[in-house]
């Protein structure tokens, strides 16, 4: 029963130490964002670019035909007609690692924005997968 005992001593250890760690990694990530948000600069290009890459998408979408959801945010909803659990691993191949499934919208997508970069890859991907 000692052991039993030493070993539940031993586990809450970590489990404070691991607590106070999160704790502080949060304390940090916050003081950093905080920071960050007063860089006026960075803040309305990272809006602009953010904007732009919606822009791709919503064009591409139209192309394709497929209704979504106007976002304001950096990522957007849309209706893949495809069923997300299929798409998800056709779009993988192509190096795009898209939304998990909504259930019961398996045939919607949550895409985010990323870098323009990152947006030409998904337009790249779609118009392969849908074959436009």
């Amino acid at each position: 029963i000692l052991l039993y005992i030493y070993i539940l001593h031993i586990f809450i250890l970590l489990l404070l130490h691991f607590t106070l760690f999160i704790s502080l990694y949060t304390i940090i990530l916050i003081n950093i964002y905080k920071e960050a948000l007063k860089d006026e600069e960075f803040y309305k290009f990272s809006l602009e670019k953010n904007k732009e890459a919606k822009q791709r998408i919503y064009k591409l979408l139209e192309h394709l035909k497929l209704d979504y959801v106007t976002s304001h945010t950096n990522f957007i909803f849309f209706h893949s007609k495809r069923d997300i659990r299929d798409l998800g691993p056709n779009m993988l191949k192509k190096g795009v690692r898209i939304g998990r499934p909504f259930p019961p919208f398996y045939d919607w997508c949550r895409i985010s924005t990323g870098t323009l970069d990152e947006v030409d890859l998904f337009i790249k991907g779609m118009l392969e997968v849908y074959k436009a």
